[in-house]
């Protein structure tokens, strides 16, 4: 395959990803029961493409879709993580929301649960979320 030709999959993925999250704020709540069929490959496109107003627009719906099915994205949770950790400068709305999706699955899995997990993270990682969400 050429370089080309995977660009235009990744390109692809990307654009898929963003309307995936875009269709989850206008019909969250006929695609959050399936969201642990397509949260890990989103969250894996919409981590290397800058901050800007269709990222920002994808993570709103897909947040919306997280407090509808929490438990959809319980095995990728670390996708997540990683996810809204590679936003440069998230909106003071984005962080909120991102902010709250954190705080309810350490209260979901409890203190103990939430600090092994933490501890799994990649130091880069685990020091971003600290950083920008106080976890």
């Amino acid at each position: 395959m050429s370089l080309h030709h995977e660009f235009i999959i990744a390109k692809f993925h990307t654009k898929v990803a963003i309307t995936v999250g875009r269709l989850g704020q206008y019909c969250g709540e006929e695609l959050a029961p399936h969201i642990g069929r397509f949260i890990r490959p989103c969250c894996y496109s919409l981590r290397n493409i800058k901050d800007n107003a269709e990222k920002e627009s994808a993570f709103i719906g897909l947040c919306n879709m997280i407090n509808l099915n929490p438990v959809g994205v319980l095995n990728d949770f670390i996708f997540w993580c990683d996810a809204i950790a590679s936003w440069s400068q998230p909106t003071d709305t984005l962080r909120q929301l991102f902010a709250n999706i954190l705080q309810s699955f350490k209260l979901q899995v409890g203190d103990v649960n939430w600090t092994n997990f933490i501890q799994q993270l990649p130091p880069p990682l685990r020091e971003r979320l600290a950083l920008f969400y106080q976890i």
